[in-house]
């Protein structure tokens, strides 16, 4: 990928049309004001995306939402565009606290609106984020697996809830089929995120079905954007998932280092910081399945930076009180792999 342009911010791809400059644009103090963890450019991002390319030729679904921070900025996008006219943002999440979102939003001033425990609803909260844009929602709260998409071609396809392998299989299955070659874009957030290999390794065997359209850079934006090349029907989809596509055992190893070499090219002109986003994704597979094969820790000690950054940001996940580790571990819908663990044995190993 290409750099994108310039400052701090903006993306890198091989046919960029979004440089930096277009991405401050297209950012708003409202959306920005919503508690949420999209960096500010991934933000300026979706919205141009949806203002700019987005067609109207097939629908706009959204797969993760929290607070409404990413869905402000896609509507945002939308009613700015003439094209979008008639078209409404399909918006699937289950809309209740989990232990990380209960945590943020407590240590967030907007605590103050209402005392919450975990399964509660925030759906209010929700919708008071959005009232400019809230007519231009469809919303599908609950669990996904229940939802399924039974409606029209998929033109957009925003996803922030691949964060474990059930979850991925789900949006895979679910979803995919929907995809028009040449036309849909998937906007994977969480693509460069440390915790979420699963979409690294699936997109790799996927690869003859997507092409890499652009990485978002600036303050450790995850966020990556492939289109659709061509048809994935449910038939190939389920064949391939009987092969083990959504099973991280089926992986070889060397096809986990193709893998991370495949996702490592696609993001070379992102930062360096950003791009030790992905080396720590690949160690968290190795922490999984491969801990005693040669050559894993130096793997892991080529990433001294991602450490540090993973530390800093994620030290509520991953150094939690005693306390605080049933209540995770029985109420969230984060990786199947404990964070917590992760990072015990990854400074274990770091000791050595």
């Amino acid at each position: 990928m290409s750099p994108g342009g310039p400052g701090d911010g903006g993306v890198s791809g091989p046919n960029c049309a979004a440089p930096g400059w277009c991405l401050e644009e297209c950012r708003d103090p409202r959306i920005e004001s919503i508690l949420g963890w999209m960096t500010p450019m991934e933000l300026g991002f979706v919205g141009w995306f949806m203002r700019e390319v987005y067609s109207g030729v097939g629908e706009a679904v959204e797969l993760g939402c929290a607070f409404g921070r990413s869905t402000a900025a896609t509507l945002a996008g939308m009613v700015a565009n003439q094209r979008a006219a008639g078209k409404d943002l399909h918006v699937f999440d289950l809309m209740t606290f989990d232990w990380f979102l209960l945590q943020e939003y407590k240590k967030s001033a907007r605590s103050k609106d209402g005392d919450f425990e975990i399964g509660d609803s925030f759906e209010e909260i929700f919708w008071n984020n959005l009232m400019p844009w809230k007519e231009r929602v469809r919303l599908n709260a609950g669990d996904i697996a229940s939802h399924g998409w039974r409606g029209q071609p998929i033109e957009y396809l925003f996803v922030d809830i691949m964060k474990s392998w059930e979850a991925t299989e789900g949006v895979i299955r679910d979803f995919f089929p929907f995809l028009i070659p040449g036309v849909s874009c998937i906007v994977h957030q969480d693509y460069k995120h440390p915790y979420s290999p699963q979409i690294i390794l699936t997109m790799y065997r996927l690869r003859d079905y997507f092409e890499p359209l652009y990485s978002v850079v600036g303050g450790y934006s995850s966020t990556v954007a492939f289109r659709s090349t061509k048809k994935l029907d449910r038939e190939l989809i389920e064949t391939a998932i009987a092969e083990g596509l959504c099973d991280l055992a089926s992986y070889s190893i060397g096809e986990i280092d193709d893998a991370f070499e495949y996702s490592l090219a696609l993001v070379a002109d992102d930062p360096p910081a950003e791009q030790d986003l992905l080396r720590a994704a690949k160690v968290v597979v190795f922490i999984n399945v491969i801990a005693d094969q040669p050559g894993y820790l130096q793997a892991v000690r080529s990433i001294p930076s991602t450490t540090e950054f993973v530390r800093d940001r994620f030290r509520d996940f991953i150094e939690p009180n005693d306390s605080d580790a049933n209540a995770r571990s029985s109420s969230t819908g984060r990786p199947t792999y404990a964070m917590a663990r992760i990072w015990a044995k990854l400074r274990n190993l770091l000791r050595r």
